[in-house]
């Protein structure tokens, strides 16, 4: 799968043509960050991808890291796990402490 290829089905899965299931995992993660459902589209709507799809022969699918800014506007890393024919799934989401940050001048 191409970085191409993994675009076109996150813009599936915003536009609700593909779907994406939230595992146990992601909801723990997400309860644990301060995350609702609400985050995720402001996430994919704005994210730019991190890295090229890995693939991960024990789910059948190839991972990527998406970094966008949920809806306080905080920069988030979120994993999917997507698949070309059958469903993507989320796996995890957290602040994304990669990403520089607004220093405070005196």
């Amino acid at each position: 799968m191409t970085c191409r290829d993994a675009e076109e089905i996150v813009r599936k899965i915003l536009g609700g043509t593909m779907e994406c299931v939230r595992t146990k995992h992601f909801w723990e993660e997400a309860l644990e960050e301060g995350f609702t459902a609400q985050d995720l589209d402001p996430i994919l709507r704005t994210h730019e991808m991190r890295g090229t799809p890995e693939w991960k022969p024990l789910n059948s699918a190839f991972r990527v890291r998406l970094v966008g800014k949920c809806r306080e506007g905080r920069a988030t890393l979120l994993v999917i796990d997507l698949r070309a024919d059958g469903p993507c799934a989320y796996v995890t989401i957290m602040v994304d402490n990669a990403s520089p940050t607004k220093r405070r001048t005196r």
